[in-house]
């Protein structure tokens, strides 16, 4: 298994609710072991257009055997079903998961940006 460690964040909404619902469907996913989670903080949002909502933050530590970009559209997957919308570039939404590590892997893939 793969050592991955995941960011979190939501600005729209019940931004806990969604964050727990994340982590329940995030442990869901096959060949997926949830191992840990950061406390939630609340951070101003940085970018983007003026006048959102705070982001509430966290990481998660997982174990996975699925492939980086597997697990990218498997992330991409929950943020639709919990609404995600991309229209605009850094605006606000109601769940954003990212990869920030995937094992010791350095990977530079257009689809993983």
């Amino acid at each position: 298994m793969t050592r991955c460690l995941l960011a979190l964040g939501a600005n729209l909404g019940d931004r806990a609710a969604t964050l727990r619902t994340t982590l329940e469907l995030i442990a869901q996913l096959s060949a997926t072991r949830l191992l840990a989670r950061s406390t939630w903080h609340e951070t101003a949002p940085i970018g983007g257009p003026t006048g959102q909502a705070s982001f509430l933050n966290g990481a998660l530590l997982l174990d996975t055997t699925l492939k980086p970009s597997d697990l990218a559209r498997h992330l991409q997957q929950i943020e639709t079903q919990l609404g995600r919308n991309r229209q605009l570039r850094w605006d606000a939404r109601t769940i954003d998961l990212d990869i920030l590590l995937f094992g010791t892997q350095i990977i530079d893939d257009a689809d993983l940006e």
